[in-house]
């Protein structure tokens, strides 16, 4: 097996060994955004410096350890199709870490996993050694994971609230952004609008929070609210995601003229969809997103709420380093407005919802 070290991250980053070595030691000159990636691909490859380096008494007084846990169960690469969102958080906390001379330790872990004895938490030293102030733990968590690290250490939850009132969250505020999106739609004529959401085996309580705005959107407004518009949000009709885009094309056949997706992702999935179904997008069905990546390069910019990813990831750091110092403040969830991105997915609403055509078809 291939030793992995700061010349392994240099050389696939393109990057010299100085510049990686900084990235760990918090250097000033070191951009954020160059530390978020070094930290990133270090924590895919299982490099952490942390565990390679003995600090002194002196160092180890002078500076806050910070852990970063990221669930996900593979890993992000180039040739993923879509942005990873997750790098533009690292930037905002390493940023923040640069500012107020703390150290990082990114570590991914696996989503399944519910407990701190299983294997990707095992080969986190720090989580068993007691080598950290607090961690920042970004995506989703299984409930008793999140239980066994706020009995360990301080936590702030980024992007995912978790619908519990003990957990710090710094995340975008849904309700405000859903709000836009809606608003959007409906000045452009559209009042049958369904709700999609791709597959998804972890809870989600963004998802939930996205969907809820959008029910509310409606109902102030007296439009008709259809359950069989809505997929993929209730757990007991939870379809794979193919399913779901049959659903989708179903549901646009009987009337359907615009979709709100949970994500970005799922946006530019039911674009593809309808596309392939010989449905243009905006001028038969409108179709918008949340997230704010950036497209893949055979679709055009979903329209979109822009979630402040860096900002997002500064303030949780902030949060962190504050709960370090009073672990007994009340929880606080701090949410960040977002921005409407009105790109190439949004057009007037038809009085009839277009028929499904041979893809074929000129």
């Amino acid at each position: 097996m291939t030793e992995i070290n700061q010349q392994t991250l240099a050389d696939r980053l393109g990057l010299s060994r100085a510049t990686v070595s900084r990235c760990f030691t918090n250097h000033r000159a070191i951009n954020p955004a160059t530390r978020a990636r070094v930290f990133e691909l270090a924590a895919q490859l299982g490099y952490h410096y942390l565990d390679l380096r003995t600090p002194t008494t002196k160092k180890r007084k002078e500076s806050t350890t910070i852990g970063v846990l990221i669930a996900y169960a593979g890993m992000f690469r180039e040739r993923d199709r879509f942005e990873n969102p997750g790098q533009k958080l690292l930037d905002g906390v390493s940023q923040l870490a640069q500012l107020r001379k703390a150290q990082l330790d990114v570590h991914y872990v696996d989503p399944e996993e519910t407990t701190l004895e299983e294997t990707s938490y095992q080969r986190v030293k720090a989580l068993h050694r007691g080598g950290w102030a607090g961690a920042l733990l970004i995506y989703s968590f299984p409930g008793r994971i999140v239980d066994a690290l706020l009995a360990k250490f301080p936590c702030v939850s980024l992007v995912e609230q978790y619908g519990r009132a003990d957990m710090n969250c710094v995340d975008v505020d849904h309700y405000r952004g859903v709000t836009q999106i809606m608003d959007l739609l409906l000045e452009s004529g559209h009042r049958r609008i369904g709700f999609y959401s791709p597959s998804s085996g972890l809870e989600t309580y963004w998802t939930m929070n996205r969907f809820s705005a959008y029910l509310e959107k409606l109902l102030s407004l007296g439009i008709d609210f259809r359950p069989v518009d809505v997929i993929n949000v209730l757990p007991a009709s939870i379809v794979p995601e193919e399913t779901g885009l049959e659903q989708m094309l179903t549901q646009t056949q009987a009337g359907v003229t615009a979709w709100v997706c949970s994500t970005d992702y799922g946006a530019y999935s039911v674009t593809a969809e309808l596309a392939k179904n010989g449905l243009r997008v905006p001028q038969d069905v409108s179709v918008t997103g949340f997230d704010g990546i950036k497209p893949p390069n055979d679709l055009p910019p979903v329209t979109t709420l822009e979630i402040p990813f860096r900002e997002i990831g500064m303030t949780g750091g902030r949060r962190l380093l504050d709960l370090i110092q009073a672990p007994f403040d009340p929880a606080q969830h701090i949410m960040l407005g977002g921005r409407l991105l009105t790109g190439k997915t949004v057009g007037p609403a038809h009085l009839v919802a277009p028929q499904r055509r041979n893809a074929e078809a000129s």
